[in-house]
């Protein structure tokens, strides 16, 4: 049984992933160029070299190396004429096999010295040579389409909300940095080998990793292959269970199983390592709309402050949320004193409670009532500001909740009302540029 994932159950990022978009772009490109440039010819030649030697020297038996490289068919076919030739004729003198032997290994050289010549082998990562610029062009190339369209599946179910959680610095750096470790872990569990390691597969696992910190709750659909059923899992059962998979594998695998299993454990437990590193050092990385920026609670904690001095009830309500989550973040005791804290100070503002409420429905992934929390802020006061925040945040939840039609509307209600300023005018046609063609 294989689980191919589909979707996130909660709909896509809020901004447009463009540094994801250019990974998959790269790797994309980079596919074409291979197959462009790649002259498989003297390859071929040298094979065909090859076989023809031994099938005039069937006593003669290729190394292990080679035989993994050749298909089974030939490999079998070769075998039973050796077979039939030990089975009814003697070998040739010491002297003359031993000649005939040193030729077929330079025969085998001539095979390998043609296959690392190929782009995609010549700039893949060999774990006896680490250290060179393959640790990371070797990310961006793929043996086939099939394992680059394999890998952005994974990629693209995780990457563009770690972007927009990370910002578009934070994502790079854990990208291309598991995709580092994660090789490195190949060479620690093969340091001998020469096949080239290419794929994004480590610095996808070291995503997949991080998506777990970030994102335990968040089920995502997945096809069971080979049937038609589809089924909705959280990330923190499935990714865990994949990666026992994988430590499994590279447990029983071999360097010439095809699949590098330990990069896909190195990189998983580097995005594991990482995103808690870097959770613990930022509890709000999204609080700031502009990726790379950041917010502090001190900041959130004096921005909730002037809100109150106020009266803002839109802006304590924003507020409020960002702190509500880095507090819960932080524990529980901390989270019910502000809960307590804005009973006291902000119950004469009922849009207040109503962003708070919808902050913590989102939380626990109800989108249905967090809408509902929103439409009422419109209804109490529609010519408010709460009114033009609300309707922008109903906007953004609809279109991730895959609704343009109705996010384009909540989004033009915006755009013309009243209280709407030249900065609010920009974000919304932001978000209204992110929506598909109707």
């Amino acid at each position: 049984m294989l689980l191919l994932p589909l979707s996130r159950e909660e709909g896509g990022p809020r901004t447009v992933p463009w540094l994801t978009l250019v990974i998959v772009a790269l790797n994309v490109l980079a596919l074409v160029a291979v197959d462009v440039v790649t002259d498989e010819g003297p390859l071929t030649d040298a094979v065909g070299r090859l076989i023809g030697f031994l099938k005039q020297h069937p006593y003669l038996e290729l190394s292990p190396a080679m035989t993994r490289m050749l298909d089974d068919d030939m490999v079998e076919e070769l075998g039973e004429r050796r077979s039939a030739f030990l089975g009814s004729r003697a070998l040739p003198s010491m002297e003359v096999f031993e000649r005939e032997r040193h030729e077929l290994a330079d025969r085998e050289q001539g095979v390998i010295d043609q296959l690392r010549a190929l782009p995609s082998q010549r700039w893949g990562f060999v774990p006896a040579q680490p250290w060179s610029v393959t640790l990371l062009t070797s990310l961006f190339l793929h043996g086939d389409w099939m394992h680059l369209i394999g890998n952005l599946v994974f990629l693209w179910i995780t990457a563009p909300f770690l972007e927009e959680r990370l910002g578009r610095g934070g994502f790079a750096g854990l990208y291309l940095a598991s995709g580092v470790v994660a090789s490195a872990a190949h060479a620690m569990r093969f340091p001998d080998s020469a096949v080239p390691l290419v794929g994004a597969s480590g610095a996808i696992a070291g995503l997949m990793g991080a998506f777990v910190v970030y994102f335990a709750a968040t089920r995502i659909r997945f096809l069971v292959l080979p049937t038609p059923v589809v089924i909705t899992l959280p990330a923190l059962v499935v990714f865990p269970l994949w990666l026992v998979e994988q430590m499994f594998l590279s447990r029983y695998g071999g360097a010439d199983s095809g699949v590098a299993f330990g990069a896909h454990v190195g990189g998983f437990l580097f995005g594991i390592a990482a995103g808690g590193v870097a959770r613990l050092a930022r509890p709000d990385p999204g609080a700031s709309p502009r990726a790379g920026s950041r917010r502090s609670p001190a900041a959130d904690r004096d921005a909730f402050e002037d809100a109150l001095e106020q009266g803002d009830a839109a802006r304590i309500g924003e507020t409020g949320a960002r702190l509500l989550e880095q507090l819960r973040q932080a524990g529980e005791p901390e989270a019910v004193a502000f809960v307590e804290e804005v009973r006291e100070r902000a119950a004469f503002v009922r849009p207040a409670r109503l962003w708070l409420a919808a902050a913590a429905l989102l939380e626990r992934h109800d989108a249905e009532g967090a809408l509902a929390m929103y439409q009422e802020l419109v209804d109490d006061a529609p010519d408010g500001p709460a009114a033009l925040r609300a309707l922008m945040r109903r906007g953004d939840l609809l279109r991730r909740q895959g609704q343009p039609r109705e996010a384009r509307h909540a989004l033009d209600r915006a755009l013309r009302h009243p209280a709407c300023t030249p900065a609010f005018k920009e974000a919304i046609e932001r978000s209204l540029a992110a929506l598909p063609r109707t």
